[in-house]
């Protein structure tokens, strides 16, 4: 019978421990999941993926935003100068920098681009009427040597840099070249963007730091606002961003829409179905997320941590790059390379 009792000891000792092990397991299992839960929410938040579609709710101050038009009118007499408005090539379309410009200022072409001309009216942004801000891309083959400290008695003596995430700046750049000199609709196919990545890539990347350094280190002019691509596609900052580019202009003498008219202005330029589509990819376009290949992506962060070490005295610059940091590591989308066809 001792035998027996020490068995049944043993045995309802070791249920004991099966019990206790499953039960400690069980609620690692479940703190695990909360902190995995926690930081995966804390990850959307820092890039403001949260909620992943944009509430009705966030539309209503925007419903009558269609019939608005801003009273501001611009002078017929002005000593305003024009304010340089540069960034790499095609982050933003001459059409969107006019629809943006135009009724902020109440300009019948305030929003105006370098390489545009009309006889005996507008030459590199000066004529027909009052300039606002002048798009252009610098670095650019169009560019005389002394751009633009040569031009710095016609302009004003701060300038707006546009700045974009390289990891959807390369691929939204390519695709809107294609579609401005080759008449493509939609996205180009995914292992087109592969070769073309494949092959440009270099002088992608190098474009985009050269586009902040040569501006960055002109004589004659200081950076007066970085105006953040990802910032106008978002429901919170994009109101923001258009207070400080209203105080901007105010600072440089142009008459501006008042405070209250800035949500409209800003939400018929950009309009609902790319919020949406942005809120929702982060992208331009739907059929796919154009990746890179990881050493790409090495190379792109490098370049990027150059950048700041070369300006570590300019802290709104640093936290720029510093979030287009995390967001590569975070969300970019590690690619094969392009398919090499025979010939």
């Amino acid at each position: 019978m001792g035998s027996e009792d020490q068995h049944k000891v043993l045995a309802n000792a070791n249920k004991q421990q099966k019990l206790f092990f499953l039960f400690a397991l069980s609620i690692g299992l479940i703190l695990f999941l909360s902190d995995f839960h926690v930081s995966q929410a804390a990850l959307h938040e820092d890039f403001n993926d949260l909620p992943f579609e944009i509430a009705s709710s966030e539309l209503q101050s925007f419903e009558n935003c269609s019939t608005a038009v801003p009273k501001v009118k611009a002078p017929s007499d002005f000593t305003t100068k024009p304010i340089w408005m540069s960034m790499a090539p095609f982050v933003i379309s001459d059409s969107f920098h006019k629809e943006l410009i135009n009724p902020l200022t109440g300009t019948s072409a305030g929003g105006k681009s370098f390489y545009a001309s009309m006889k005996g009216k507008l030459r590199h942004c000066i004529g027909n009427g009052q300039t606002v801000t002048c798009l252009n891309v610098h670095p650019g083959v169009e560019m005389n040597k002394g751009f633009p400290d040569s031009l710095s008695d016609k302009f004003y003596s701060k300038y707006i840099l546009i700045l974009r995430n390289p990891m959807t700046s390369f691929p939204a750049t390519y695709n809107a070249k294609s579609t401005k000199y080759s008449g493509t609709v939609g996205q180009l196919p995914e292992e087109n963007w592969r070769e073309a990545r494949d092959d440009w890539f270099e002088g992608m990347i190098e474009l985009w730091k050269k586009t902040i350094v040569t501006w960055k280190e002109t004589t004659n002019y200081d950076v007066g606002m970085y105006f953040v691509y990802e910032d106008l596609y978002d429901m919170k900052k994009g109101p923001l961003l258009m207070k400080n580019l209203r105080s901007f202009l105010i600072e440089a003498g142009f008459n501006v829409a008042s405070e209250h008219e800035l949500n409209c202005i800003w939400y018929n330029a950009v309009g609902e179905e790319n919020l949406r589509r942005f809120r929702k990819l982060r992208y331009d376009y739907e059929d796919y997320i154009p990746g890179f290949t990881s050493i790409q992506k090495e190379r792109i962060l490098q370049e990027l941590e150059d950048t700041k070490q070369k300006f570590t005295n300019d802290t709104q610059l640093v936290e720029i790059l510093d979030r287009y940091i995390g967001e590569i590591n975070s969300r970019l989308k590690i690619d094969v390379p392009a398919t090499k066809s025979e010939k």
